[in-house]
């Protein structure tokens, strides 16, 4: 009704003209009015309840009774820090036994549970302290942000200059494949001018394809990728050597535990290490290395890092991106174990990309980027891009409109739209755009696209997987671009061109033109690139 929509609201009823109002009401006596309405009390809020330790001192009597350790180690020193942290990290554990506990209220919780109670959580009463006058405070910038029922619209990225480097970027690796799998299928997009003979880029387009000719950089489908077709025959192999029935829920299973495994970041030494110690299955052509899957050898890769961590200082993880860290050990592997059984029946029924990569994120520890790229392992690698026999319910077809990101990606949205933020489902939806309008872009462009053929004939379009797979190169390849310029890839393509045509040179991965600092107009700068160009071909 009228009275109970707001002044602001579009259905709100407006009064009526003073010609149909309704007659007055006849006047009321003090004595003939209603009693005003008492308004209902609200519900009171729940209340949160928090673990209280009881008694701290019947807890370290208890605990040296039973021999508790207390192992005390101090945080590394912050890069850049003059003077070594003070902060020491303790944790508890029984001798003989592997788990580690961080505070004593996890103790208590995990073996003294009478000595935990349920207390009411009281809000923090800490009052801000003034903050220092250092200037004017800096805004953060603006999100955008949208009702859920609100449509995103957006037309094509208004900035042209990057979006003709994508594409080209895209056109000139995919060209680049036909020279190294000559013997694929691929097709031009109908209106597109035919495909001519595969052969190098002409350089003279944009001088950053002198870039591209001479560096090392991922294909166009995500399904190509080269670590994941490696990384898919280790996994078949390990499970063909343990007898496992090819489609079982142990198979996926075992095969998830290991693609996830894999993006936990861990270096290849410490997983070198473990077999070393342990034994087990070797992988020849993964150099002779085997990721633990199923409960025994999880666990016995828990108890060697926890005594690794005792004997050495590390980095025990690579630094290509963020990693959970020894949680993994403390925590998140044990819990893995248990929710297999949840993530394989999730597995099984998903009917979406999306629905996919929930199921894979059921594992603690594995966030949206984690679980998509585990996820693009299990599919396009060690299901061959076939799912249909081992997941028939999971719809492909729905790879073309959703996508977990990077923060590659996501910069490459922002600067091919021109904003300074965007929600997930903006990013997402840009992404699709692009992979949904290539065929034009392409053709706007001149570009000849090959496209990759599916095993019924037909061309198989790009998908938001896989543009979301480019722009993480684009990413590094845009930076590269700018900070090098047309001399700097010149200097790069002189150099280099000779030397990798005649394998006397490995090609530079395009992350090592994109980290070089500076850029070259600036002398130093220019000196010190084309030193390193030398040790690159040395």
């Amino acid at each position: 009704d009228a009275a109970a929509t707001s002044p602001g609201d579009v259905d709100a009823v407006p009064p009526p003209p003073e010609d149909e109002a309704p007659d007055a009401a006849p006047a009321t006596t003090p004595d003939d009015a209603a009693p005003p309405a008492t308004p209902e009390a609200a519900p009171a809020p729940p209340v949160r309840m928090r673990d209280k330790l009881t008694d701290r001192a019947a807890l370290e009597r208890r605990m040296a009774e039973d021999r508790w350790e207390v192992t005390e180690k101090a945080r590394p020193t912050p890069e850049g820090a003059t003077k070594p942290g003070k902060h020491v990290d303790k944790y508890y554990h029984v001798p003989g036994n592997r788990r580690q506990y961080r505070s004593l209220l996890e103790v208590a919780r995990a073996r003294y549970p009478e000595l935990v109670v349920k207390v009411p959580s009281t809000p923090s009463k800490k009052t801000k302290r003034p903050r220092a006058s250092t200037g004017p405070k800096k805004k953060r910038p603006k999100v955008e942000r949208r009702r859920r029922d609100e449509p995103d619209d957006f037309a094509e990225p208004p900035n042209e200059r990057v979006a003709d480097l994508l594409y080209d970027f895209l056109a000139v690796r995919a060209e680049a494949r036909r020279v190294y799998a000559p013997n694929e299928i691929v097709e031009a997009a109908p209106g597109a001018r035919p495909l001519s003979a595969p052969g190098p880029p002409n350089l003279s387009l944009d001088y950053g394809r002198r870039i591209l000719a001479v560096t090392k950089w991922g294909n166009v489908g995500r399904h190509l990728d080269a670590g994941t077709r490696l990384m898919a025959r280790f996994v078949r192999a390990k499970l063909a050597a343990k007898n496992l029935e090819e489609g079982s829920d142990a198979w996926i299973g075992e095969a998830l535990q290991m693609c996830v495994f894999e993006m936990d970041g861990w270096l290849p030494s410490v997983a070198a290490k473990w077999v070393a110690k342990y034994g087990g299955f070797r992988f020849a052509e993964h150099g002779a290395l085997n990721y633990p899957s199923g409960d025994a050898e999880v666990k016995s890769f828990m108890d060697f890092m926890t005594k690794l961590r005792d004997e050495e200082t590390g980095p025990y993880w690579t630094s290509a991106f963020q990693n959970q860290g020894m949680r993994l050990v403390d925590f998140y592997y044990e819990t893995r174990l248990k929710v297999t059984p949840d993530v394989v029946a999730a597995m099984r029924a998903a009917t979406s990309w999306k629905a996919a990569v929930d199921a894979v994120r059921l594992y603690d520890g594995a966030g949206p980027y984690v679980g998509g790229q585990a996820l693009c392992t299990f599919v396009f690698g060690v299901l061959g891009g076939d799912p249909s026999e081992v997941l028939p319910k999971l719809d492909m077809s729905t790879t073309a409109a959703y996508c977990p990101f990077g923060p590659g990606p996501k910069s490459m949205i922002l600067a091919l739209w021109n904003k300074e933020s965007l929600h997930d489902a903006g990013v997402v939806s840009r992404i699709a755009w692009l992979a949904e309008h290539a065929e034009v872009e392409f053709e706007k462009r001149g570009l000849s696209f090959p496209y990759q053929v599916n095993k019924d004939g037909g061309r198989r379009r790009l998908t938001a997987v896989d543009l979301e797979h480019s722009l993480c190169y684009f990413s590094r390849y845009l930076a590269a671009h700018d900070k090098l310029g047309e001399e700097g890839a010149g200097i790069a393509y002189d150099m280099l061109a000779g030397p990798i045509a005649a394998r006397t040179c490995p090609r530079p991965p395009i992350k090592w033109f994109a980290s070089t600092p500076g850029q070259i107009p600036n002398g130093a700068f220019k000196m010190h690139f084309v030193r390193s160009v030398e040790r690159a071909c040395s």
